[in-house]
C-alpha cells in the first residue's frame, strides 16, 4: 500500500487496525475458521477475489429471498439438511445468535420453564426476555484445578425432582470443546415427551461429519432444534450460522421467529459462503476435516513431549470427554500465565491464540488449517520452552474463571420481568449483595459471571476484577471516568 492510502486510511480506524494486521502475517488458531480463506471452498474463494463487492447484492430476480425461500436458496438449504442429517436447515446471516433466539420464540411461551444450563451462552439468556419464558438454572460442573466449565453433569437427568420444561436445553460441545452425554438427556427426554430439545452446537459444525467417539452431533439423536456456527470450526465467514430442524412441526414458527429476529436485508456474501460450505461437504469435505483432525491430535503430541507444558484434555475429570480440535493449554511450569503465553506468541512470534486467561491459551484447529500452520506454532512453543529459565518463577494462581451453581435452581422472576424492572447503576465495587439487573459476560468465551435475578457475590467480583486487570473484554459494564458501574434491580421486578 502506498503512503498516501495509509495517510487516507487514518480517517478510518477499524480499516487502519484490518491493514496493520493483514502486514503482520500473522498465523491464527481462532475464529473464523476457514483461516484467512485457506478452508474456503476454492470455487467461492476465487469468486471473492475476482468479483469482491459485486456479489454484494439484494433479492434480485434469480436470487431468491431468505424470508420466503423458493428458488436457489431453498435448494441450497435442502442440500444442506440432506447432508447434516436434518428435517429442514435454516440459512442464518446474524450468526448462532439469532438462531438460538428464534428456537426460543418458537418454543417457548410466556412463563414457560426453560432448563437452562448455568454455562450457556449469554444470547440464550437474552432470548428470555424476548419469550417472557421462566428460568430454571441446571448446575454445571467446573474443573477445579482448571477452572473451566465441564457441563450438566449425567446423573442429574437420573432424579426425580428435576422439574419438566418447555424446552431443555444443551450445549454441546462447550467453547474448551467438552461433549455433553446426549445418551442421558435423550434419555430424560423420551420420558417427557412434552420439551422440546434445544442443542446449542455453535462450536459443533463439524460434528455431523465426523464419527466422534466422545458422541457426535445431537443431530444424530434426533435433537428438535439445532443450532451451528459454521463460522467458528470450517470454512465459512463471521456471522454466518445454521439452524437445524428435527420435527416438520417447528417449521411454521420457526420461519415466523427467524423472520421477526433476522435481518430483512441478507448478505449474499454470507448466503453465497454458507451455499459453498455445503457444496464442500460433497466434495472433499469430510476427508478434510479428518486431516485437520488429525493434525489438532499429532499438534497436542508435540506439545506433550516439549515439556513444560500441560494438556488439559489429559487431566480433565472423570466421564467427561473433549473435541480434539480445541487444545487447552497451561505453562505454569515455564512460570508463565495464559496471558502472557498468548503475548509471547502473538509478539514474538506472530501467532495469535483464540483465548487467554490466568491459567490457560485455547487453540482452535479449523478447516482452513494445513500441516505448515502447525509446524509453526509447535515451533514456537518450544522455542518459547527452550528459552524459559531453568527455576522459573512461581505463577500467580486466581480464583477459577467461573463459580457455577451446584444444583438446579428455580429463578423467583423472569429475565423479561427484571428487564422491564426499575435498576440502578452501582460502582463494581459496591455491588455484593445486589440482584443484578443485567448480565455480565466476559468476552470471550460468552459465558455469564451472572445473569438477571442472580445475586452478586463478592467471589463472582474479584473474578471480574482479575480479568479486567489483564486488559480483557467483558460486556454488560459501564466504563466510566471514575471505574466500573454494573446495573442492579432498584425495587420490585415488572409484573411477568
Amino acid at each position: 500500500m502506498s503512503k498516501s492510502a495509509e495517510k487516507r486510511l487514518a480517517k478510518a480506524p477499524i480499516l487502519a487496525e484490518l491493514q496493520k494486521r493483514a502486514n503482520q502475517g500473522t498465523r491464527g488458531f481462532h475464529m473464523p475458521g476457514h483461516q484467512g480463506g485457506q478452508g474456503l471452498w476454492p470455487p467461492y474463494r476465487d469468486m471473492l477475489q475476482q468479483w469482491g463487492p459485486r456479489m454484494d447484492l439484494t433479492e434480485l430476480p434469480g436470487l431468491d429471498n431468505l424470508a420466503a425461500a423458493a428458488g436457489c436458496i431453498a435448494e441450497s438449504q435442502k442440500q444442506m439438511a440432506a447432508l447434516a442429517g436434518a428435517v429442514k436447515t435454516y440459512y442464518l446471516v446474524n450468526g448462532s445468535t439469532v438462531g438460538l433466539q428464534a428456537a426460543l420464540l418458537a418454543a417457548n411461551h410466556r412463563s414457560g420453564r426453560v432448563l437452562m444450563p448455568a454455562h450457556a451462552h449469554m444470547s440464550l439468556f437474552n432470548g428470555l426476555i424476548l419469550t417472557g419464558g421462566r428460568l430454571t438454572v441446571l448446575p454445571a460442573e467446573v474443573d477445579p484445578a482448571w477452572g473451566i466449565p465441564l457441563g450438566v453433569p449425567s446423573h442429574l437427568f437420573e432424579e426425580k425432582a428435576l422439574p419438566e420444561g418447555e424446552v431443555l436445553v444443551t450445549v454441546n460441545p462447550t467453547y474448551h470443546g467438552v461433549m455433553a452425554d446426549l445418551s442421558a438427556q435423550k434419555h430424560w427426554l423420551e420420558a417427557h415427551p412434552g420439551t422440546a430439545w434445544l442443542v446449542d452446537e455453535a462450536h459443533g459444525p463439524h460434528l455431523p461429519y465426523l464419527d466422534h467417539p466422545a458422541g457426535g452431533s445431537a443431530l444424530s439423536y434426533k435433537a428438535d432444534l439445532v443450532v451451528q456456527s459454521t463460522h467458528k470450526m470450517v470454512g465459512t465467514l463471521t456471522q454466518t450460522a445454521l439452524l437445524h430442524c428435527g420435527r416438520e412441526i417447528w417449521q411454521q414458527p420457526l420461519q415466523q421467529a427467524l423472520n421477526i429476529l433476522q435481518t430483512s436485508s441478507p448478505s449474499y456474501l454470507f448466503l453465497g459462503a454458507l451455499d459453498a460450505f455445503q457444496a464442500q461437504m460433497q466434495e472433499d469435505g469430510r476427508e478434510r476435516l479428518r486431516t485437520v483432525r488429525q493434525l489438532a491430535l499429532s499438534l497436542a503430541d508435540e506439545i506433550r513431549a516439549m515439556g513444560g507444558y500441560r494438556l488439559w484434555q489429559d487431566e480433565m475429570p472423570a466421564g467427561w470427554q473433549a473435541d480434539p480440535c480445541k487444545i487447552t493449554v497451561n505453562a505454569d511450569a515455564l512460570g508463565m500465565t495464559g496471558f502472557e503465553l498468548s503475548r509471547l506468541l502473538r509478539e514474538n512470534y506472530q501467532i495469535d491464540a483464540e483465548l487467554a486467561a490466568r491459567s490457560h491459551v485455547l487453540f482452535m484447529i479449523t478447516m482452513g488449517h494445513e500441516a505448515a500452520d502447525i509446524r509453526k506454532l509447535t515451533a514456537a512453543m518450544k522455542d518459547i520452552a527452550d528459552k524459559a529459565p531453568l527455576e522459573p518463577p512461581a505463577v500467580k494462581r486466581s480464583a477459577p474463571c467461573l463459580r457455577l451453581p451446584g444444583c438446579w435452581m428455580e429463578a423467583e422472576f423472569s429475565p423479561r420481568q427484571i428487564y422491564y424492572g426499575r435498576k440502578r447503576a452501582v460502582p463494581l465495587k459496591a455491588a455484593a449483595g445486589s440482584i443484578a439487573a443485567a448480565a455480565v459476560v466476559p468476552y470471550p468465551p460468552g459465558i455469564p459471571l451472572w445473569v438477571p435475578g442472580m445475586v452478586i457475590e463478592t467471589e463472582h467480583l474479584r473474578i471480574l476484577e482479575d480479568w479486567l486487570s489483564e486488559g480483557e473484554a467483558c460486556v454488560g459494564l459501564d466504563h466510566r471516568q471514575d471505574g466500573y458501574y454494573i446495573m442492579v434491580c432498584d425495587g420490585p421486578p415488572a409484573a411477568g
